[in-house]
C-alpha cells in the first residue's frame, strides 16, 4: 500500500515534533529546537507552562538541541534545579547548570510536576544504565 502524504489540516500532525515531554499532565510536542519551561507568569512567554507552583521559576529549565554534540541537553536556572534520571541539577554562583545530556525516555521531575523526555524512534539512542525509583515513575510509551 503506497504511503499518502499527510494534508495540512491532518490531525495527525499536530503530534509530530522533534521531541515530546509527556507526563501526568502534560503532552508537549515541541516543533522547534529549544524548550522554554517554567511557573506560569504574565510576564514570560513559555513553550511549557508547569502550574503555580512558587518551587518553579517563571524561566526554570530550557531543553535545546545542540548542533554541535548532535544531542538534546537541558540547562537548569531555577534555584530548586531539575532531576534528571535521579540526579539533581542546580545552578551554582549564579551560573546555570548546563550541557545536561538527555536521552529519550529519560525521567524529569522540576518542582512537583514530573514527566519524560521522548524523541522519535529513528532519533532514539539507548539511554544510561541509571534511573529514578521505578515505584515513583509512571509508565511512559516507548517513543512519540
Amino acid at each position: 500500500m503506497e504511503e499518502q502524504p499527510a494534508l495540512s489540516d491532518d490531525p495527525r500532525l499536530e503530534r509530530c515534533g522533534f521531541c515530546k515531554l509527556y507526563g501526568p499532565e502534560l503532552e508537549f510536542y515541541s516543533k522547534r529546537y529549544d524548550i522554554q519551561i517554567g511557573r506560569r507568569s504574565k510576564s514570560t512567554k513559555l513553550d511549557v507552562v508547569l502550574g503555580d507552583n512558587m518551587n518553579i521559576s517563571r524561566t526554570h529549565a530550557t531543553i535545546e538541541y545542540s548542533f554541535e554534540r548532535g544531542a538534546w541537553e537541558m540547562t537548569a536556572l531555577g534555584k530548586n534545579g531539575v532531576t534528571v534520571q535521579g540526579t539533581l541539577y542546580t545552578p551554582a554562583d549564579g551560573q546555570p547548570a548546563t550541557g545536561i545530556a538527555l536521552h529519550s525516555q529519560d525521567y524529569i521531575q522540576i518542582g512537583d510536576k514530573s514527566f519524560y523526555f521522548l524523541l522519535p524512534r529513528s532519533q532514539a539512542r539507548p539511554a544510561p544504565a541509571l534511573a529514578a525509583p521505578a515505584a515513583k515513575r509512571p509508565r511512559v510509551p516507548l517513543a512519540c
